[in-house]
């Protein structure tokens, strides 16, 4: 009975166990390779994090920011919204002009407030006539 006992904890199925074991060490290699990668990159982004001051970090991650925020406003739509866009445009053009719309409030005044054309200043010039 004890003789029986012992080949039932016995494991002779070598070819099985030597396949286990196989696994086992190439997932052992694998999540060493792993540590020993991430390793390295956390070694060259705190090398990278020292050679870089303080401001040029900031100023880099502010650039980030806006590049993800541009990305997206722009993908979603949102961008008309978040740059504050206006009907015509932020240029005065004659079209616009004439249809009410103005860049800002300071071009609309000077639009309103301008003298009144008269043709024969520019019609009398010698140059016009040529």
């Amino acid at each position: 009975m004890q003789k029986e006992q012992e080949n039932f904890y016995l494991n002779e199925d070598f070819e099985s166990l030597e396949n286990e074991l196989e696994i086992l060490s190439k997932e052992q290699v694998l999540r060493i390779e792993i540590n020993e990668g991430l390793e390295i990159a956390l070694q060259d982004l705190q090398n990278l994090k020292d050679k870089i001051p303080q401001e040029q970090t900031q100023g880099l991650f502010e650039q980030c920011t806006k590049s993800a925020m541009d990305a997206v406003t722009g993908h979603f739509g949102f961008a008309a919204v978040v740059l504050g866009s206006q009907d015509g445009g932020n240029v005065n053009t004659t079209h616009n002009a004439r249809a009410g719309i103005y860049a800002s409030d300071k071009e609309r005044n000077a639009y309103e407030n301008r003298e009144k054309y008269d043709s024969r200043l520019y019609h009398g010039e010698t140059s016009y006539k040529k």
